[in-house]
């Protein structure tokens, strides 16, 4: 299990709650995940992780938090070589809301290898893969950025989106709702490299998915569907009812409920 964490500076609560929202997506890749503030950073410790998520709302003219998530991140950097990272920067100028993903490399002189703005949109979770790229989600759009700097959108056109998930190799998928509809669900996966996998819609309500390198399990009322990369069924398990969340490890799969996690 990667070790992994998220650090963030919160003025309103916005931030904070956008730094759980990455939590919530990095545990539902497999990874444990450890929430910290800037006070609470030690730089010495930042090698026990394998991926780090920093966030803090732009302030002023675009730049960072400057009492304290700046200073740490100033201090945090000279420990970080040989890593990469990405932030996200929440503002807004001439009262429209935008976001920044940056995406910085500490192998470089010069960290940032890329900074995209997106105006009148708001970024709620971002998925970091220390292999590959680094996947960003809007409540309109999927975005894949690589370390290299080159972007790849995906939009949700009419659809809305219920759940998101990517493996440890940079593979990703999600469940759209056509017109919010959630008996109508479609899933939609992509490569590392986010090109389309393949589209797949259901007639029934979609609980939770986890994307492997394997697969794409998806959870329904009544078990689990392990989907192939061409969208063919490989697998299916039963499971009860009120799942809250589908584990894969292996060929094994396990479903957690409100009070306990069952092996199927």
């Amino acid at each position: 299990m990667k070790k992994t964490a998220v650090v963030y500076w919160s003025g309103t609560g916005n931030t904070e709650a956008m730094a759980k929202a990455v939590a919530e997506g990095m545990e539902s890749a497999g990874a444990q995940v450890t929430m910290l503030t800037p006070d609470q950073v030690k730089a010495s410790e930042l090698s026990a992780y394998d991926a780090i998520a920093f966030g803090c709302p732009a302030m002023g003219s675009e730049v960072l938090e400057e009492m304290e998530f700046q200073p740490m991140f100033d201090e945090v950097k000279r420990s970080l070589g040989g890593k990469s990272a990405a932030l996200i920067l929440v503002g807004s100028e001439n009262a429209v809301t935008y976001s920044r993903l940056v995406v910085l490399s500490f192998k470089k002189d010069n960290p940032v290898v890329t900074d995209i703005k997106y105006d009148n949109t708001l970024l709620f979770d971002v998925i970091y893969n220390s292999s590959t790229s680094i996947i960003a989600y809007s409540t309109d759009f999927k975005t894949t950025v690589t370390k290299k700097g080159h972007k790849e959108d995906y939009s949700f056109g009419s659809n809305t989106l219920a759940h998101e998930s990517a493996s440890d190799s940079g593979r990703s998928a999600v469940v759209l709702y056509e017109y919010a509809n959630e008996e109508k669900p479609k899933v939609v996966a992509f490569d590392r490299r986010s090109k389309l996998l393949f589209e797949r819609s259901f007639d029934k309500k979609i609980y939770a998915l986890t994307c492997t390198d394997k697969y794409v399990a998806v959870l329904f009322d009544d078990g689990v569907e392990l989907i192939s990369s061409s969208g063919e069924t490989a697998k299916t398990v039963s499971a009860g009812k009120n799942g809250k969340r589908v584990i894969c490890a292996g060929s094994d799969v396990y479903v957690q409920y409100a009070s306990n996690i069952t092996k199927n």
